[in-house]
């Protein structure tokens, strides 16, 4: 353990002597992925949920062997509270939209309708296709900037909508939760450190590592599909461990200069111990995020790559620039004392706080489980499911759009599961195949070549399958 110990002491005393050139390099790294980072979530997959799995692989199939095959993409639903479907006011405003929605859909999409809903008030436009829908996040985007004059209502529904509704909803939360998780945690380390230097240089390191994990998640993104959802465990991760870390180094580094050491050697011995902590610490995390990439889930993969570049990014931190920033502030870190703060008092109250929960462990416990189970009692109603338009939040346009085309238009609510079987020479065995599929389905309709006229056998694709 001695020869670790030495080589991070070495570090840290070249990371004191060179501080700028270890400042200088954060400081261009971070202002230049900051423009990067801006651009991640647009560079992020909404769902996650089909990379190498059976389902991904039948999609697949189904889209080779049946081209023919469409599904809804897209949804354009119009609704009025007075006017008729007939209505010539009604009619224009429909036409119009046809007419840009028609200029954006391109090859890759068939625009059917208007579709008249079951009140007389409602109708769609529908935009379906072969592809997945998220090949129509940008189509969906620039539908929802259309905008027609009047009498119905209009909002963009379907995959591709929902999918754009998902970015954007995650981007506004990251940035969401960085205004208010930083406010509170600088609010909380001055508390803590009693003074505005030594509590703001853990913040600054989060945000620094934060910036650089977001951008390089952006860069993987283009080589891999990425999902979105990694993009937040990157950003609470990264800013969490970022100002955990750097609580460690920065206590340790009061503590050294308060012994009377000089700033070069505390830094060095500061990385030597509290440092070396940190890179065993992000290693056991690292390793955890790793494990997730093991998984075939692309949305568990990306979780996993993200938290694993944050952690690593976090540590190099810890080892780099928390020390030269320390370096740089010396003995003046513990200026610009706050009188309010906790300050020197602060060691006091965690002492006494440690010996009350040492004489008092079962009561401790106790009030700790209460508090857990307070926590957890929401759990409860938690759902379970796939990235669809009821995770969306109610008022979104995407989701209102949905519901109105299920109950106006008679959209199904689910997604129909899709069997894809190979090796079906006849008819007869692709009606034994449906018969134990009927079997299986517990109640639930089933539809197949047995099901369908022989005039429309060649359309449906059962044609396909005998071979």
């Amino acid at each position: 353990m001695e020869r670790p110990r030495s080589l991070a002491t070495a570090w840290g005393g070249l990371v004191a002597r060179r501080r700028w050139v270890f400042i200088a390099a954060w400081a261009l790294l971070a202002a230049g992925l900051a423009f990067f980072a801006s651009g991640t979530s647009r560079l992020l997959s909404p769902a996650g949920f089909e990379t190498d799995t059976e389902a991904s692989r039948a999609a697949d199939v189904l889209r080779q062997q049946f081209p023919e095959r469409q599904d809804p993409v897209l949804t354009v639903v119009f609704q009025s509270d007075t006017a008729a479907i007939a209505d010539p006011a009604y009619q224009a405003q429909v036409a119009a939209w046809r007419h840009d929605l028609a200029g954006l859909v391109g090859a890759d999409g068939v625009l059917q309708g208007p579709l008249p809903g079951r009140d007389g008030r409602t109708a769609a436009l529908v935009v379906s296709s072969n592809e997945p829908p998220d090949h129509f996040i940008e189509l969906g985007r620039r539908a929802a900037r259309i905008s027609h004059p009047g009498p119905a209502h209009v909002l963009v529904g379907g995959f591709g909508a929902v999918y754009d509704s998902f970015l954007e909803e995650s981007e506004r939360d990251l940035q969401q939760s960085e205004r208010l998780s930083v406010p509170i945690a600088l609010a909380l380390l001055l508390l803590v450190f009693g003074g505005l230097v030594a509590g703001l240089l853990p913040v600054l390191t989060g945000l620094a590592s934060v910036t650089v994990a977001v951008a390089l998640l952006g860069f993987l993104a283009r080589l891999h599909t990425v999902s979105v959802f990694s993009l937040n465990i990157t950003s609470i991760v990264g800013l969490g461990l970022g100002i955990d870390y750097s609580l460690l180094i920065v206590n340790r580094f009061r503590e050294e200069i308060r012994r009377g050491r000089g700033v070069e050697a505390a830094v060095a011995t500061t990385v030597g111990t509290a440092g070396l902590a940190t890179v065993i610490s992000g290693g056991t995390v690292a390793i955890g995020f790793g494990a997730l990439t093991l998984s075939r889930l692309n949305v568990l993969w990306s979780i996993g790559v993200g938290g694993a570049i944050v952690v690593v990014i976090s540590v190099l931190a810890s080892l780099t620039l928390i020390p030269a920033l320390l370096a740089v502030f010396g003995r003046h870190v513990d200026r610009l004392s706050l009188p309010f703060a906790a300050g020197a008092g602060a060691g006091r109250f965690w002492h006494a706080l440690a010996g009350g929960v040492m004489a008092r462990p079962v009561l401790f416990i106790g009030a700790s489980l209460a508090v857990i189970a307070l926590l957890v009692a929401p759990a409860r109603s938690l759902r379970l499911g796939v990235v669809g338009a009821e995770s969306l939040p109610p008022g979104d346009a995407a989701a209102r759009a949905t519901r109105i085309a299920q109950d106006q238009l008679g959209f199904p609510r689910y997604a129909p599961v899709l069997v894809v079987a190979s090796g079906v020479t006849g008819p007869e065995q692709a009606a034994e195949l449906e018969r134990r599929l009927r079997g299986a389905a517990d109640g639930q309709p089933v539809t197949g070549p047995a099901d369908m006229p022989p005039d429309r056998l060649p359309l449906d694709g059962s044609s396909r399958r005998r071979r």
